[in-house]
Formats: C-alpha cells, sequence, structure tokens
C-alpha cells in the first residue's frame, strides 16, 4: 500500500508523462537503444560493477546512451573509460526533473534502465515522468521504487522470491544467475 500511495502522489503531482515519439526507420540505426541512469558513473562500488557490463555491450546491437545525475565536478577516470563504452553521455545533474526527462525521452530510447532506485542523488521524478517505452530498475538500490511506470525489477530468484511479487509495483524479471555482475 505504500508504494501504490508514493505513486498516486507522485503521479497527481507531476500530471502527465512525458510524450514519446516513436523511432522511426529513417535513422539508419537499428541498434537496440538503451540508456543508463546513475550518479555513479565514477570510482564508486556501483561504477566499478558497471563498468564491465557497459564494456561487454555487442556495439554492433545496441546503442548505449548514459545519463548522469552526479555533479560534474564527480568525474575521474573510470568516467572518461565509461564514456568510451557510450555511444553518448548526458550530464542531467543542472537539469530539473521534468526538463531531463525530457532530454532522455527526446533520445528515443528502446530502454531505459535505472541504476539509483531511492539511494543519493536518486531523481524517481525523472522515472515517474516515463521518459523511455521501457523502464526497468537494477543495481544501485535493490528495494522496489513503487512506481508504476518503472516496468521491471532486475532480480534474482535469492533476492526476490516469486512471492514478493506481491509487494511491489515494478514486476519481477528475475535472472537465472546472482543477479549482481560480480563475475564476467
Amino acid at each position: 500500500r505504500l508504494y501504490a500511495t508514493y505513486d498516486r502522489v507522485l503521479r497527481a503531482e507531476i500530471g502527465r508523462p512525458v510524450e514519446l515519439v516513436a523511432r522511426t526507420a529513417e535513422s539508419g540505426d537499428a541498434r537496440l537503444r538503451v540508456g543508463y541512469l546513475s550518479a555513479d558513473f565514477r570510482r564508486h562500488v556501483m561504477g566499478e560493477l558497471l563498468a564491465p557490463v557497459l564494456a561487454a555491450h555487442d556495439r554492433r546491437r545496441f546503442a548505449v546512451h548514459l545519463f548522469s545525475l552526479a555533479p560534474p565536478g564527480n568525474a575521474d577516470d573510470l568516467t572518461a573509460a565509461m564514456r568510451a563504452h557510450a555511444d553518448a553521455f548526458t550530464d542531467l545533474a543542472e537539469l530539473d526533473d521534468a526538463t531531463a526527462a525530457r532530454a532522455i525521452a527526446g533520445t528515443r530510447l528502446d530502454l531505459l534502465v535505472d541504476l539509483m532506485g531511492h539511494s543519493a542523488f536518486a531523481r524517481p521524478g525523472i522515472l515517474a515522468r516515463k521518459p523511455a517505452p521501457a523502464i526497468a530498475t537494477h543495481l544501485g538500490y535493490h528495494g522496489a521504487l513503487g512506481l508504476r511506470t518503472v516496468d521491471w525489477k532486475i532480480t534474482d530468484a535469492v533476492a526476490d522470491t516469486p512471492d514478493n511479487a506481491q509487494y511491489q509495483l515494478e514486476r519481477l524479471l528475475p535472472l537465472a544467475v546472482c543477479v549482481l555482475p560480480l563475475r564476467p
């Protein structure tokens, strides 16, 4: 009930989600467009976990967009390495939630992966505006976000038993392996 109340209050405060513009084949780029939203594209436990995942993306099949919520002063050598594994890096720290959501929507992603949840620097107001047709939450916060605009929570059978689904708004998307990418 807490998540349903949170979702209802936030949606009432925000109003309508951003308008998504459908992708067209005219761009000539048929790759799946995946965006990652985080404040931790840097030397931080989440950045350390995510860096090899980004490096492993098949760039012929996936266009990778990084959306940073951290102040630009937090950038370091790992930030530079992660940027090298992405097609685009957008700093959203100075934008309000509505403007940030429109900026993400303008990239016409297929999937946005939130890596923050309700942790430090998180901006659930961006996700509540549904800036991508599909949104998943992963890594940085393993609790639920409590937003109907978030489609899935990437998890595993140990971190979330099937019974947990009844307590969350996001659908569980359990991996066959550990949810934390600790080994290649």
